[in-house]
């Protein structure tokens, strides 16, 4: 097992085993009270959330994020195709529709960061923006800040654009995730028109990208028929801003 395999499972580990972290402990932590163990490791996890975002990282801390991303990149053979590289003219705002979703989006930080080694170099200054519910997870919020990642809003992307940067979306969003088959690539665009509004707005080029591979990398089950009908689920997931599932297949990650 070599540095970089580790550094490529730890990059992963940070943001996917954070959020997992959380949703298994807490519970756990709670079932446990009133155990004074239990509630100060409550009252250490959860008071994270009052820690500023725009604390910037330590210089360790970005080299070591740096590191584990190209090790990331290296480990899971990203292949990056253009096809009119030369479009990508620097020095104004750019919206790339990034697609599909699926379980999770792994590459988005591999590629579309502005720490990743093959970042497109027409773009400035790049965002992904995120589901907002995603900020409210304790360290998983300070992680994805230091990726680059913002809330998926209006007055965000507004902000990102008329900065001159590049917001990076997942057009489907959240409620594509309630569309997913296993061993299928969906994409959820038909009622999805708000970015194209902003990219007009703000006279930003529309990127279109598609990942091959990605759905593969995990197996999920998700909410949905015959169990719940498929407009209960797209509302609570709207409500909650997740789509609960159960995922398995981490060895694909690692």
């Amino acid at each position: 097992m070599d540095l970089e395999y580790l550094l490529g499972c730890v990059f992963f580990a940070s943001w996917l085993g954070s959020l997992m972290w959380v949703t298994f402990t807490t519970p756990l932590a709670l079932c446990l009270l009133p155990n004074r163990w239990a509630l100060a490791y409550l009252a250490i996890l959860w008071g994270t959330l009052v820690i500023p975002l725009d604390r910037p990282i330590s210089r360790w801390g970005r080299h070591f994020m740096t590191l584990s991303i190209k090790a990331a990149y290296r480990r899971h053979k990203v292949q990056v195709t253009y096809e009119d590289k030369a479009a990508l003219t620097p020095g104004r705002p750019y919206i790339v529709g990034y697609e599909p979703h699926s379980v999770l989006p792994f590459a988005l930080q591999t590629v579309f960061c502005d720490l990743a080694p093959a970042r497109a170099p027409g773009f400035k200054d790049m965002r992904i923006l995120a589901t907002t519910a995603g900020f409210y997870v304790p360290l998983l919020r300070h992680i994805w800040w230091w990726l680059g990642t913002r809330s998926a809003d209006r007055k965000s992307m507004s902000a990102i654009l008329a900065a001159g940067g590049t917001a990076v979306l997942i057009p489907g969003g959240v409620q594509e995730c309630g569309y997913l088959e296993q061993g299928k690539e969906t994409v959820f665009l038909k009622s999805r028109k708000g970015f194209v509004r902003m990219a007009l707005q703000h006279g930003a080029p529309l990127v279109p990208v598609f990942c091959f591979g990605q759905t593969r990398m995990l197996s999920f089950r998700h909410l949905g028929p015959p169990l719940m009908p498929r407009a209960a689920v797209k509302n609570f997931a709207r409500m909650i801003g997740v789509l609960p599932m159960v995922v398995w297949g981490w060895l694909q990650v690692m």
